[in-house]
């Protein structure tokens, strides 16, 4: 289990450095930049992504924390879900570097890839007996994860794949409200079936900056 921890904690760091990298490399386009290249009115601010992804690494770097204490470590729990998390990981890193060097298919199919790996993690922890602590450092980060990841799905995964097909078609307005109301399903959906707080919060975070923008 030891050795799990010491992968987990490995390549969450490599997150870390890869997504503090990605904000003013020169390998293509910094996520900073990238920000303000899809043309299309229900993008949110950088503040959204900024307060979104900061709010998820450090509920990650708790979870990773947890998982060094000896209680958490012999868990049967972390151990199925260890491999699920650094597929999560990897995914995460590969979805850095393709969105930064504008692969922008290939980096919605990593979006999308991440957000059923998420999925099935979250399947097994919901099926799992979890105590008051496991409540706090592995249900909520992980549902904070896959709450961005889900909007990510509908919202800025359209975005790109739009911008590949045609750098000059913005969506229309019809078409805004569709892409940003089906997030919003999808994200009250996965709230209403598991009851997780973390997962509305960060909902609720996202659909606010793009009312920022729309309004």
């Amino acid at each position: 289990m030891r050795n799990n921890t010491i992968t987990s904690s490995i390549l969450l760091i490599l997150v870390y450095i890869f997504n503090y990298l990605s904000t003013s490399w020169t390998i293509g386009e910094s996520m900073t930049n990238l920000a303000q290249i899809f043309p299309f009115p229900y993008m949110p601010p950088g503040w959204t992504f900024g307060l979104a992804w900061g709010s998820i690494y450090l509920a990650l770097l708790a979870y990773l924390v947890y998982i060094w204490t000896r209680e958490w470590s012999a868990s049967p729990l972390v151990k199925e879900i260890s491999p699920r998390f650094w597929i999560s990981c990897v995914l995460n890193i590969l979805r850095i570097v393709s969105t930064s060097m504008e692969w922008y298919v290939i980096s919605v199919a990593l979006i999308v890839w991440l957000f059923l790996v998420l999925w099935t993690i979250l399947n097994i922890i919901h099926e799992s007996a979890v105590t008051k602590k496991e409540e706090i450092f592995v249900k909520i980060p992980f549902w904070l994860y896959y709450g961005w990841i889900s909007l990510a799905t509908t919202i800025v995964a359209t975005s790109q794949l739009v911008y590949q097909r045609n750098v000059e078609l913005p969506l229309g307005d019809t078409r805004t409200i569709v892409v940003v109301w089906t997030g919003l399903l999808v994200a009250l959906y996965s709230w209403l079936r598991r009851k997780n707080l973390g997962q509305l919060v960060i909902s609720l975070v996202a659909f606010a900056g793009i009312a920022s923008v729309l309004f």
